[in-house]
């Protein structure tokens, strides 16, 4: 039988070291791709509830494959951190299912890391 799942970004909660607040987030699954900017401030948490995509899946359970890019906006040097996950899908279970994955992106001083690293913990709602 198939069904259709949704995949959303729920919340973004922005921890570690303060590296910014001008922060992109990129996620891509599946060819379906989600780019939101956001002011985020350290130790803030944001509920967003975008979007990353909608998948027809016709088997009980699957891991889609995600590509998470967070980037701090700088004029000159972007801080980039990035992660590559797979978000496990059981379709048996009809409550919304969450998981949350941090991605640490360490603060450029010119073209030598700083000692500065943010975590952002993004929750993916599928």
């Amino acid at each position: 039988m198939t069904k259709l799942v949704q995949l959303r970004l729920s919340r973004i909660h922005y921890g570690g070291d303060s590296i910014g607040d001008d922060i992109r987030i990129e996620i891509e699954c599946l060819n379906q791709f989600l780019g939101i900017n956001k002011k985020i401030r350290n130790g803030a948490e944001v509920t967003l509830n975008a979007e990353i995509g909608q998948f027809t899946i016709e088997q009980a359970s699957l891991q889609l494959p995600l590509m998470i890019r967070v980037i701090e906006r700088d004029l000159i040097f972007n801080d980039v951190g990035s992660k590559q996950v797979k978000i496990k899908v059981d379709l048996h279970d009809i409550f919304p299912q969450t998981s949350a994955y941090a991605v640490s992106v360490k603060e450029l001083r010119g073209l030598s890391p700083g000692q500065a690293t943010g975590i952002f913990t993004l929750t993916i709602e599928a």
